[in-house]
C-alpha cells in the first residue's frame, strides 16, 4: 500500500509563468504546457508508480503579466530564517482571483509550478558556502510554507537564469531538466520525510535511481531545442 502521509498520488499541477516576458512571447506558455503535460501524463511517471503515484494532470498554464517584478524571491534568508515570499505572493494571487486555491484545506495534490521573472533572483539559504542558494537551479518547499497551513501550499520553483539568444526567447528548454527534478522531489516527498530522489543520500555518494537526466535530456531534446 503507498504511504499516503508522504506522496502526492494524484498529482494536480498548475504552471504559473510570472513576468512580462512571457506574456508577449506566444510560444511560451504552449511549449510549457506540452512538456508538463508529456511528463505528468505520460510515462514519465511509471518510474513514481511504486510510490503509489498516479498519473495525473496538468491545468492551462496561469500567465501573470509583471513590468516590475522583485528583484530578489526568497525562501529561505542567509540565516536560513523561513521568510517565503513564493507563498505569500501566491495569496495575493489567490486573493485576486487569478490563481485557483487549494481544492481544500486538506488537499495533498495540487502542486503550483513556478517559473519567475527572469529579472528575479530567487534565493534560498542552501548552507555556509552557498547562503543564498545561488547554485540552486531550482526547489521545492516539501510543504513548509509562510504563513503556515491550513491549507497547505504545495510549489516548486524554477530558475530561468540560463543562456539565451535574448531575454524574450522561449524558456521551456532551459527549465525542462530541473521541472522534472522538482516534480520527483516534491510528488514523493511532499513533506520532507525522505532522502530527496536523484539527490545524494546524507554524502556517501549513493544516488536513488529515479532522477530525471535521461528522461529530461530525451522529453527537452524531441520538443523544444
Amino acid at each position: 500500500m503507498p504511504n499516503l502521509s508522504h506522496i502526492m498520488p494524484k498529482p494536480v499541477v498548475i504552471p504559473i509563468l510570472w513576468g512580462h516576458d512571457y506574456a508577449v512571447n506566444a510560444v511560451t506558455a504552449p511549449n510549457l504546457l506540452r512538456m508538463m503535460a508529456d511528463l505528468v501524463t505520460g510515462p514519465f511517471m511509471n518510474g513514481l508508480a511504486q510510490y503509489g503515484i498516479q498519473r495525473g494532470s496538468v491545468n492551462a498554464p496561469i500567465v501573470i503579466d509583471d513590468d516590475h517584478p522583485p528583484a530578489t524571491i526568497v525562501y529561505r534568508d542567509s540565516g536560513n530564517n523561513l521568510q517565503d515570499d513564493i507563498t505569500k505572493q501566491l495569496i495575493k494571487w489567490i486573493t485576486a482571483g487569478t490563481v485557483p486555491p487549494p481544492r481544500s484545506p486538506n488537499d495533498i495534490n495540487q502542486l503550483y509550478v513556478i517559473v519567475p521573472p527572469i529579472e528575479s533572483t530567487l534565493q534560498t539559504y542552501n548552507g555556509e558556502s552557498d547562503p543564498t542558494g545561488l547554485g540552486v537551479q531550482g526547489f521545492h518547499n516539501e510543504g513548509l510554507t509562510n504563513p503556515g497551513a491550513p491549507p497547505t501550499y504545495f510549489w516548486a520553483i524554477v530558475k530561468t537564469d540560463w543562456d539565451r539568444a535574448t531575454p524574450t526567447q522561449d524558456v521551456t528548454p532551459g527549465v525542462a531538466r530541473t521541472i522534472c527534478h522538482e516534480l520527483v522531489e516534491q510528488l514523493v516527498d511532499r513533506n520532507g520525510s525522505y532522502e530527496e530522489l536523484g539527490d545524494p543520500c546524507n554524502n556517501n555518494a549513493v544516488v536513488y535511481q529515479w532522477g530525471c537526466s535521461s528522461e529530461s535530456s530525451k522529453i527537452s531534446k524531441s520538443h523544444w531545442v
